[in-house]
Order: C-alpha cells, then sequence, then structure tokens
C-alpha cells in the first residue's frame, strides 16, 4: 500500500497495526510517497471482518502530528460470469437500504441503533447492502466494516442531463469513493440507477457513461462497477455486473418471475442497449 503527498513529507512515517496495536509493518518516507510493504495480513470478509490500523504520522521542525485511519484487505473481482471474494465464489444476500430513519430522517440516528440494524441483517443471513441513491455517512461504512457487510454504493442523480450537472455528479462520485476507499466494506459502485436523468439512446449522452465508467475503472481498479443498474425499459452499456431491477414481491407473479430469469440466463446479452452488445 502507498501513501502520497503533492510535496515531500518530512519526517513522516507510515505503520500498519493489528488491532492489539502491534506493529505490522512501518516504513519513513524518503520522497512524497511511501511504499509500505505488507504481508501476513488476515483477509476481510462478511464472515471474518478483520481490520487493521493505519497510522501517519509526522514530526517536523517542532510540530507532531498523526492521522490513523482502520482499514483492511479483500480481493474483489468478477471472473467468467462469477464473483470472486479472496478468491471464492461469492453470492450476493443483499438488502436496498433507502436509509431512511423514523424520527430523524438522512441522520442517522445512533451508532447503537444502527449497530443493531445490521447485526438483526447478518442474523438474517444479509452479506450485503445496496446503499441507494446518496453518500452514506462515515458512520455507515465504520459499522458495515466492523460488522462484516458489503456495501453496494449508489450514487446521487440527477433529474435531467446536461454539462454542469454530468460534471457535478462525476465529482460528487470520485469524492465518495475518494473517503471511503479504506474501506473494505465498499464493494460495487453503481453510476446511474435505472436511467434517471439520462436518456442512454442519445449517443452523447451515451458516450459520457460509457467514458466515465472506463475511468472511474481505471482509477479504481479494486472496486467492481456498474453503468446503469437496468430495469424494465431501459439497459446497460458496458458494465462489471450485468443487473437487472425486476419487482415481483407477489406471489401471482412467479411464472413472469421464472420467465425472466430463465431469459436472463440463456441470453444475458439482452439486457444491453444493442449497439454496445460484443
Amino acid at each position: 500500500m502507498s501513501f502520497k503527498t503533492d510535496s515531500m513529507i518530512d519526517g513522516a512515517v507510515l505503520t500498519l497495526l493489528d488491532r492489539k496495536g502491534d506493529t505490522i509493518s512501518s516504513k519513513r518516507a524518503v520522497s512524497n510517497e511511501i511504499d509500505l510493504p505488507v504481508s501476513g495480513v488476515f483477509p476481510w470478509s462478511p464472515g471474518e471482518p478483520n481490520l487493521y490500523d493505519l497510522v501517519l504520522e509526522i514530526s517536523s521542525r517542532g510540530v507532531r502530528d498523526r492521522l490513523s485511519v482502520r482499514t483492511g484487505f479483500k480481493d474483489f473481482q468478477t471472473a467468467s460470469g462469477r464473483l470472486l471474494l479472496n478468491g471464492r465464489d461469492f453470492y450476493i444476500k443483499g438488502v436496498l437500504d433507502q436509509d431512511f430513519y423514523p424520527e430523524t430522517l438522512y441522520t442517522v440516528p445512533s451508532r447503537e441503533y444502527l449497530g443493531e440494524s445490521f447485526r438483526k441483517l447478518k442474523r438474517m443471513g444479509i452479506n450485503t447492502l445496496r446503499h441507494h441513491v446518496k453518500v452514506p455517512d462515515p458512520l455507515y461504512m465504520d459499522l458495515a466494516d466492523e460488522i462484516g457487510l458489503l456495501v453496494w454504493q449508489d450514487s446521487p442523480y440527477f433529474d435531467e442531463f446536461s454539462p454542469t450537472g454530468s460534471l457535478e455528479l462525476l465529482k460528487t462520485i470520485r469524492g465518495a469513493i475518494e473517503r471511503d476507499l479504506h474501506h473494505p466494506s465498499l464493494c460495487v459502485y453503481s453510476i446511474i440507477n435505472e436511467s434517471w436523468g439520462i436518456d442512454l439512446t442519445d449517443r452523447e449522452q451515451a458516450g459520457w457513461l460509457a467514458r466515465v465508467l472506463d475511468e472511474l475503472k481505471q482509477d479504481y481498479p479494486s472496486i467492481i462497477f456498474t453503468d446503469n443498474s437496468a430495469c424494465m425499459g431501459n439497459y446497460h452499456l458496458k458494465s462489471d455486473l450485468n443487473d437487472y431491477h425486476f419487482y415481483a414481491s407477489s406471489i401471482d407473479r412467479g411464472k413472469l418471475w421464472n420467465f425472466l430469469i430463465e431469459s436472463f440466463s440463456n441470453n444475458p446479452a439482452s439486457f444491453y442497449l444493442r449497439e454496445y452488445r460484443d
């Protein structure tokens, strides 16, 4: 792992500690970048949410400062139509979390409240939270790390595509990822949800989304990205995951659900816009 600044870090030391406070690796800066060799760490997963403390200490001209963040190590990727977590097949058992609260609306009531909610989900067998169309509170990510829940983040969205809105959305996405990249719970990021605010039959708008996905994948290779989480009437362009939203919560729609699943399995390319099918 590495830490980089825009200028020389005089007297900076980067240290990785286990949860007991024992040093795993430590290195002093000799330039504006510290490459910290790491080995022998335990991977993070919902079943074993192993966490570590990454500490940056700076001492210069009699001034001392210290920054500590908690982190973990995981490998989450797609391969041959499968999801792999730390090299093993992983099946998402998730819920869509609107992240609203009865009395405080957008504000997390307390660490205890959210922690107990997450633990209840774990007891139900849930391993993934899809956090819907907003940037989560930092406490949300902290507790997901601790308790062992993967987080699939949805970006906020614009009502109507525009040059200004698209730039602002990309800025928001990058800001959210940069803030949360050290969280091992962060696994998937959706750029657009159900084509809200974008017309994928418009070449300019579709081209923007395809370019943004390529840029984000290049800059953040540890994250799985979806371009547009599709639903009835809209499609993917290019995506790490071929996800599709179909709401069949009543038993009388079971036959339609089974038909869609079979169609999806036999012809996954049908969920992509025709011009983008390989």
